[in-house]
């Protein structure tokens, strides 16, 4: 990520230094977590996931040389 012009040092120095924060991961990670009793996003990855991959297996563009 380090070999860009000036710029992009800028940016990767500032998206560096948001990794670093500890102020949103503990919220993410929570959210994230299935064993969270109030958490229904979980699931909902579950079900959209499945919707995902069953409308990517019929998608015309597949064929029997596509790499899946």
């Amino acid at each position: 990520m380090r070999n860009g012009d000036r710029q992009d040092f800028t940016i990767v120095e500032v998206l560096i230094g948001f990794g670093h924060r500890e102020n949103w991961q503990r919220p993410l990670i929570e959210t994230a977590n299935p064993a969270n009793p109030a958490n229904q996003y979980a699931d909902r990855l579950i079900i959209d996931w499945r919707a995902y991959c069953g409308a990517y297996d019929r998608a015309p563009y597949m064929s029997e040389w596509a790499i899946r």
